[in-house]
């Protein structure tokens, strides 16, 4: 992989995380932030992300897929870093964002305490969700129907996960929309592994 090639990765990493950050932000705090208009909203977006930046990144956009495909061998060890590190702040952009353009804090929406059934929620619906990136990665999905995969296997993640969480499944998104503790910085992870 060429310098170039790399640094336009992690390019798209930031800005595909970012753009699906501002999605879940913009959707989720508005006056329709029901749950499958939030689930609906970032299926689109990320299978539209995946469908223009596919080519250029591996799509991931989420920290918890990065680590899955890291202990799967499919990414290296310093690439996996670079990248995450590019989600990371993808969502940092994302929160700086929305809170410039609405001139307020955004408001954390995580719980106080921790709670185990938000950690298994968010678990179960990031396991959903990476099982079916794994399920198109093996058939070697490629273009609209990878992207329309991607896609509905977060919706149908998002939806699972929303019996009993803020259904976020990506801790670069947690970041960013303020519902940042260890359930959902943990979880997604424990369900993509």
């Amino acid at each position: 992989m060429t310098t170039r090639s790399k640094v336009a990765m992690l390019a798209a990493e930031f800005l595909g995380t970012g753009v699906l950050a501002t999605a879940v932000i913009n959707v989720g705090r508005s006056q329709i932030g029901i749950g499958y208009f939030v689930a609906f909203s970032v299926a689109i977006t990320l299978a539209m992300l995946t469908l223009v930046l596919g080519s250029t990144t591996s799509w991931h956009f989420n920290p918890a897929v990065t680590i899955g495909m890291w202990t799967l061998r499919k990414i290296e060890t310093v690439q996996a870093v670079a990248v995450l590190a590019s989600q990371m702040l993808g969502g940092f952009a994302a929160w700086k964002l929305a809170e410039y353009l609405t001139n307020q804090k955004l408001v954390s929406i995580a719980a106080e305490a921790f709670d185990w059934r938000v950690f298994t929620a968010e678990a179960i619906g990031a396991f959903v969700f990476t099982f079916g990136i794994a399920a198109a990665v093996y058939q070697r999905f490629e273009g609209a129907k990878l992207a329309a995969s991607l896609g509905m296997a977060l919706f149908v993640g998002t939806i699972v996960a929303s019996i009993a969480s803020n259904a976020v499944l990506n801790p670069a998104i947690a970041l960013a929309n303020q519902s940042w503790d260890r359930a959902y910085i943990f979880a997604p992870i424990v369900g993509s592994v």
